[in-house]
């Protein structure tokens, strides 16, 4: 009869492992620091959102232009972040920081879905920035075609 024993797979630890105290503090820390990188992300979301797009929209009303789609779905999220800010914020707060501790003490196999926890969020923010940027842009490119074409 043989042993039960299944040698662990390269780099794991075997099942009976614990992990030290040293080990577990780390991953915290690492944890903790990319949880507030998520939380300074969601302010800088929100504030962008919440602000700089309604100082916009109040640019686009005065001269009354005609806005592409992009521009009218970046407003409207702009309204819905402005409206709901709080939700978004507490969602960055308590969603987000139990999957930032739980991915931290994933098996060595598994570590994959932390870079992509966390570099996924901000890959998020990146584009949705960029979008905005885009949708923003494109009625301030007619308005200066407009201002040009007039006479004077």
């Amino acid at each position: 009869m043989g042993s039960d024993y299944v040698p662990p797979i390269d780099g794991e630890r075997s099942p009976n492992a614990s992990l030290s105290l040293g080990t577990i503090l780390r991953r915290l820390l690492i944890s903790v620091f990319a949880w507030a990188i998520h939380l300074v992300v969601t302010a800088c979301l929100l504030g962008f959102f919440g602000s700089i797009v309604e100082y916009y929209r109040e640019v686009f009303d005065h001269f009354e232009l005609d806005l592409p789609v992009i521009t009218e779905s970046i407003l409207q999220w702009s309204s819905t972040v402005s409206n709901y800010w709080y939700l978004f914020a507490l969602a960055a707060i308590v969603l987000n920081a139990p999957i930032a501790i739980g991915v931290c003490y994933l098996p060595p196999r598994w570590r994959w879905v932390a870079w992509v926890w966390f570099a996924g969020y901000l890959l998020l923010a990146i584009f949705l920035m960029t979008y905005a940027a885009i949708g923003l842009v494109i009625p301030l490119q007619d308005l200066m075609t407009n201002i040009q074409d007039a006479p004077m």
